[in-house]
């Protein structure tokens, strides 16, 4: 079974090895993804690329903040209690778990707050 990070591997490079085909709008590219952004000269393009010295990546990497929670700490929380006095699910296997957990504590803040 593979996992999300081969499954997005897998998407990533199907995207990028499919031919995207001419259509009606005349601005709209035409060829493979990969190429076009490997080699736009071929394309009548520009390499609008710019790089960054790892001097500048490793000092804003040093500024990013990692948080212990996916949100508002209290926020975090009062979901973390809705979940546990519901018995919701929150071992989501798949995107349509996220959204039945996401709406369902939304349902139960709404009515919280209101």
């Amino acid at each position: 079974m593979l996992n999300s990070i081969d499954e997005l591997d897998q998407v990533a490079l199907e995207w990028n090895c499919h031919i995207i085909r001419s259509t009606k709008n005349h601005r709209a590219p035409i060829g493979k993804p990969i190429m076009m952004y490997q080699v736009p000269i071929l394309y009548d393009a520009e390499n609008a690329l710019i790089s960054i010295p790892q001097d500048v990546i490793s000092c804003l990497e040093e500024e990013c903040i990692f948080h212990s929670t996916p949100c508002n700490e209290d926020v975090h929380i009062l979901c973390q209690e809705v979940i546990s006095e519901n018995n919701f699910n929150s071992q989501c296997e798949d995107p349509y778990d996220a959204v039945q957990l996401y709406l369902n504590l939304r349902e139960k803040i709404y009515s919280i707050i209101s």
